[in-house]
């Protein structure tokens, strides 16, 4: 007898541990949390402002500070306006389109989203941030024509262009802490290119240059790659601007920022309402479970409910840590991500109603066994879609999506099989007469 008290206060306590964590998670993911007060003084008036405090990161419509954890794209939460005015107004409607496809290259591969658009001579770029950073003018806008040459010290110039932007794939930086660094990849004529260049000049040192001026150096020797050039650069500025110079097309017109100023997202609504369908179909499916099988429904219901905070947490985690944005495309896979999830814990929750002339623990078997096979197959392909993005796409920003929906796929398994079983296991021990 004694062991089955303990067996029941154990159950008992398991039970209590997950509703008070649930319920903690969604209300600090909904409303967020000041953790430090400090008095600072606004035009002479001293006011209370959070030292330290934990942003919201469940997407909901009563506190923004979510957006600060998943940053929505420019197009659903809008953000800085850049206008660039170009020095020539008498260009093509082309070659307008061209300029301002080149700076939204350059914005997605900076901040990780940007929408564009242009009327005369002046092109409007939309970046997701609260404020105007003079880095995106000093790096978007210059020409961006990377080439690589010999010096000659006797003329004090460098010589014809041994490599340009042809020869390159694609460009990334890092530092080691002593130094910073871009790395070039090679397309097949460039491998080539630089191979000749190695095999001619060995051991000589190859310059590395943006729009004609000196950003960095590649010493180079007969056991050097030739897929990959690695420049060492003496700032980090300059590492970044000739990264994102040589990923994306030559800018075609001179440009220069001439206005910012805040504006909103044009799909704005959109995403409110996404977030108000997803609140109601995850009540109106909750309140379902609860009907249909009453305890049962209700372990179900509060599995729904961890589950979406879990996923949300680890979402919000992804983004911050990628600097991730969500857009309208990612936004709607999410969304249907998590209904997949919905569907199936509503879909076992109707498994176990149908079976509730058996023993609870008798149920739970069955339902899983039936169950297993169709949604082993949905979140397997899930997370199998999500492992293929990644793959795909490397570091890129789509490959962060593919990342989200792998954990969607895992998460939504480990619940329904994992965490709902232990519950309703905890809930079978507690209404034992044993």
């Amino acid at each position: 007898m004694k062991k089955f008290n303990v067996t029941k206060l154990v159950s008992l306590l398991v039970l209590i541990a997950v509703i008070a964590a649930t319920a903690a998670g969604a209300y600090l993911g909904i409303a967020g949390r000041n953790t430090q007060m400090v008095t600072v003084n606004e035009n002479g008036v001293d006011v209370e402002r959070a030292l330290y405090r934990q942003v919201a990161f469940i997407p909901n419509t009563l506190n923004t500070s979510w957006k600060e954890a998943i940053i929505p794209s420019a197009q659903l939460g809008g953000g800085t306006v850049y206008e660039f005015t170009a020095a020539n107004s008498d260009l093509s409607e082309s070659d307008f389109a061209a300029a301002a496809k080149t700076l939204r290259d350059r914005a997605v591969l900076l901040v990780g989203d940007a929408s564009v658009s242009y009327e005369g001579n002046v092109i409007s770029l939309v970046i997701p941030s609260d404020e105007p950073d003079t880095t995106v003018a000093s790096v978007l806008a210059v020409p961006g024509n990377v080439t690589f040459a010999m010096y000659d010290p006797s003329t004090g110039l460098f010589g014809e262009s041994v490599l340009t932007k042809e020869h390159v794939k694609n460009a990334g930086y890092y530092s080691d802490g002593a130094g910073y660094y871009v790395q070039i990849e090679m397309n097949a004529a460039g491998k080539k290119a630089l191979k000749a260049f190695i095999d001619a000049n060995p051991g000589e040192v190859l310059y590395a240059l943006l729009d004609g001026g000196y950003f960095g150096y590649s010493s180079l020797n007969s056991a050097s790659d030739t897929s990959l050039l690695s420049v060492t650069c003496d700032d980090w500025t300059y590492a970044l601007t000739a990264t994102i110079a040589a990923s994306t097309d030559t800018l075609n017109a001179a440009v220069s920022v001439s206005n910012t100023y805040a504006a909103e997202g044009k799909l704005a609504w959109v995403l409110d309402a996404f977030i108000i369908a997803m609140f109601i179909v995850t009540v109106l499916s909750a309140l379902l479970m609860i009907i249909r099988s009453k305890l049962t429904g209700l372990m179900s219901a509060l599995t729904l409910c961890a589950q979406s905070v879990v996923f949300c947490l680890l979402m919000a985690l992804i983004a911050a840590d990628a600097s991730w944005k969500m857009s309208l495309s990612s936004l709607v896979i999410i969304t249907a991500c998590q209904i997949l999830f919905i569907g199936g814990i509503v879909l076992f929750n109707e498994k176990l109603a149908a079976l509730k002339n058996r023993g609870l623990k008798q149920a739970v078997a069955l339902a899983a066994k039936k169950l297993a096979k169709p949604l082993s197959m949905i979140y397997g392909m899930l997370i199998v879609l999500g492992l293929v993005i990644m793959a795909v796409y490397g570091i890129k920003p789509a490959a962060y999506l593919g990342r989200i929906i792998a954990l969607s796929g895992l998460t939504s398994f480990v619940a329904i099989f994992g965490a709902l079983r232990v519950m309703l296991s905890c809930l079978n021990t507690l209404k034992s007469n044993k």
